[in-house]
């Protein structure tokens, strides 16, 4: 159960939008390490351990001072377990225990179990929980009232069906239902950029996905996520919501297209465009919710496979510099972005 990363070491990101004009230095440091071992024909164990160090700086460009800086390390810790309990059936589960330098630590865990109909369709079904610390871009500007900001953490269960075909043209197909019960959800006012936590949340929806391989060397694709979001603690601050409305900038649908073209084992090209629409936001200067408009982002991506299994990749996001919703809301889109990556298989 590895964490995600997030910015890489060294970032530096900087706003120069009025009212503030800032300079964001962040440092990321990581460690993962982690063994599987199969025990026995049908079961395999694993054990890991990830170190983390972040050091946020920020910066007021105008006076050249520093207006907030600090570091947070922590330490997670996990086991998994692999089943194949029968030629059909197979059970996945995890524990993973987090450490924090600012936060309490958190114990959590997930359970699946799959069973396998034909040699192409496949059901599951799965139950976790997460937990996430506030990060340092969710202190750098404070906490609403000085409160102290509080980790949010996640009960969530979801149950899909995945049909693979072989067939070369055939079409494959998954469908996932999910549904999170979230508590202290982190979330900021888009004026102050002060953090604050909505008490009890909940998202649910139905993910589908499409991919066939109509000739050789082309991958067509396509996914769609319907998503119902909902407040549920008594009050969401600042007056931005009530119980029962729906939580800020969540798309109500979200439709992903794309096409990847192999012509041999060595480069890869691609192009996808993800459309959102249904999204609500807080216009402060009416005082009430509005319907944000649609917006579509584009990515493109190369892929180089070298002889002694290396790859060098380039992947750029937002490619013709969409911007919804308006920066007046207060959350503007990502940037147009390029990224380099390179990956060593040992």
């Amino acid at each position: 159960m590895p964490p995600s990363s997030g910015l890489a070491p060294g970032s530096a990101i900087s706003s120069v939008t009025a009212p503030y004009a800032n300079r964001y230095l962040l440092d990321r440091d990581e460690l993962t390490a982690f063994v599987d071992r199969k025990v026995r024909p049908d079961l395999t164990l694993g054990l890991g351990l990830t170190y983390e160090r972040s050091t946020f700086e920020q910066f007021d460009v105008t006076t050249n001072s520093q207006t907030w800086a600090d570091t947070h390390e922590s330490l997670g810790v996990w086991t998994r377990a692999d089943w194949q309990v029968t030629s059909v059936d197979r059970i996945r589960a995890s524990v993973r225990d987090d450490r924090f330098t600012d936060f309490a630590g958190k114990t959590t865990g997930e359970v699946s179990y799959s069973h396998r109909f034909t040699k192409e369709l496949l059901a599951h079904a799965k139950v976790g929980t997460a937990y996430r610390a506030p990060a340092a871009n969710d202190l750098a500007f404070g906490t609403h009232l000085g409160l102290p900001l509080l980790p949010e953490s996640n009960t969530g269960t979801e149950i899909g069906l995945r049909h693979e075909n072989a067939v070369p043209g055939a079409l494959s197909w998954t469908l996932v239902a999910f549904r999170n019960e979230l508590t202290d959800l982190i979330d900021s006012n888009p004026v102050s950029f002060q953090s604050y936590n909505i008490a009890k949340a909940r998202t649910q929806g139905i993910e589908a996905g499409l991919e066939t391989r109509p000739a050789k060397g082309l991958r067509l694709f396509g996914a769609t996520t319907w998503l119902d979001s909902e407040i549920r603690s008594t009050d969401y601050l600042f007056g931005t919501g009530l119980t029962g409305d729906k939580l800020l900038r969540r798309p109500f649908i979200h439709l992903t297209l794309g096409v990847e073209v192999i012509p041999n084992d060595d480069w890869a090209f691609g192009l996808s465009a993800a459309h959102l629409r249904g999204r609500e936001d807080y216009n402060w200067n009416s005082s009430s919710r509005v319907s944000l408009p649609d917006a579509t982002y584009v990515r493109v991506w190369i892929r180089r496979i070298l002889a002694d299994g290396t790859e060098i990749s380039l992947r750029i996001e937002n490619l013709f510099g969409e911007d919804a919703p308006p920066a007046a809301f207060g959350f503007g889109a990502q940037p147009r972005s390029a990224y380099v990556g390179l990956t060593r298989r040992f």
